[in-house]
């Protein structure tokens, strides 16, 4: 489910929303950045458009704070472009100039989407190896213990906890763990 949050002084209508968002299922809106704090605490949106300056802050200190949890396009005056945009690019933020129009918004919006996709995924694996490095901890543990109790081998350590998680269909995780906690350590 992909979601986009407008921030804006002047809420646009959800017809003009949707037809620049194709790709996304939820659309809300906002007209100040106390308000879009606060939607942001209760709602996981993939993107925030930032049609500076609200009507409570210019916009740009909203972008840059949440800029890393979700993808964030600040559209600003061109009078400020080249001064906001060096510090908002570097947090990943898309940057685009007053008066804009409808297939320059579409542009960054694919542009953003495309990203938000890539570091997802991104965020996904970094799970997964995290626990991945966590389970490796976990059975190394394990065998230091069989090796100081038993005084056998690391291979031979190695060799019992995967025979054991095969013998009670468990993963070698599982079995570490019962074997750390046998022991007390």
């Amino acid at each position: 489910m992909q979601s986009v949050l407008m921030v804006s002084k002047i809420n646009p209508g959800q017809d003009f929303l949707s037809s620049i968002l194709p790709l996304y299922d939820k659309l809300y809106t906002s007209n100040s950045a106390a308000a879009a704090r606060a939607m942001l605490l209760e709602r996981d949106i993939d993107l925030v458009i930032i049609n500076a300056p609200l009507a409570d802050e210019t916009g740009e200190q909203l972008a840059k704070d949440i800029a890393t949890a979700t993808q964030v396009i600040l559209i600003v005056n061109a009078q400020y472009y080249d001064e906001i945009s060096t510090t908002a690019e570097e947090l990943g933020i898309i940057t685009i100039t007053k008066p804009i129009n409808k297939k320059m918004l579409t542009t960054s919006v694919k542009i953003a989407y495309a990203t938000n996709k890539r570091l997802k995924r991104l965020e996904d694996e970094n799970i997964s190896l995290s626990q991945k490095i966590d389970d490796i901890r976990i059975v190394s543990r394990a065998k230091c213990i069989l090796i100081e109790l038993r005084g056998i081998t690391e291979t031979e350590a190695h060799k019992y906890i995967e025979k054991q998680a095969m013998n009670l269909r468990k993963t070698r995780k599982d079995i570490a763990q019962t074997i750390i906690a046998n022991h007390g350590w």
